[in-house]
């Protein structure tokens, strides 16, 4: 673990209250323990020191995709956090949240809807494992999109009554409903240089 993160257990309420007070640092509570987002939950040395331009890109193009959500939800780009359970809290890539939105100094979403990770190598396992239950632990959460800029694909978890459906797609539209809104596959790898393209 990152030595500059507390080496004692918190709850979900006092992960928050310290994440304040660390500036523009990227942190998660998983069971209790704070970790960097990214970092290994072994420990292990990270295998990248902060975004990567392709994640930052994809990153930006998601947010721009889903900013055509009407009110009352908004976009929000890193930093809001999603409260799992009383010992686990993650900070989405980026996430809509159609709650509450007047205290301006939350750090929390009162009603996720929809939550994105941009998949790096460093992080793939736990985003595609840990986290598709976590989130979808949360009731309000319809929808997780990881966004895979490698292989330039979207694998779409939602919630269907009771059932957790998936689809991926390269191409054409992702239908997001609720809230209502459809965003264009293609657009979240404009940027991105062609000869990367998958064939």
């Amino acid at each position: 673990m990152n030595t500059a993160n507390p080496q004692t257990r918190m709850t979900s309420d006092e992960f928050l209250v310290w994440a304040e007070g660390q500036g523009n640092s990227k942190f998660e509570l998983h069971d209790g323990v704070v970790v960097s987002k990214g970092e290994p939950l072994d420990g292990a040395p990270m295998a990248m020191a902060g975004e990567r331009r392709r994640h930052s890109i994809v990153k930006l193009n998601v947010t721009r995709a889903l900013d055509t959500v009407t009110l009352p939800c908004r976009v929000h780009v890193d930093g809001i956090a999603v409260r799992v359970s009383s010992d686990v809290t993650f900070i989405p890539d980026v996430l809509v949240d159609c709650g509450e939105q007047s205290d301006m100094d939350s750090m929390i979403a009162d009603l996720p809807i929809i939550v994105v990770e941009v998949l790096s190598r460093s992080t793939a396992h736990l985003d595609l494992g840990r986290k598709l239950e976590g989130y979808f632990a949360v009731p309000s959460v319809r929808h997780y999109l990881l966004v895979d800029p490698h292989d330039r694909r979207v694998i779409h978890h939602r919630r269907d009554t009771d059932v957790i459906a998936t689809s991926i797609q390269s191409t054409g539209d992702l239908h997001l409903t609720p809230p209502g809104l459809s965003i264009s596959v293609g657009d979240l790898w404009t940027g991105l240089p062609d000869e990367e393209a998958a064939v």
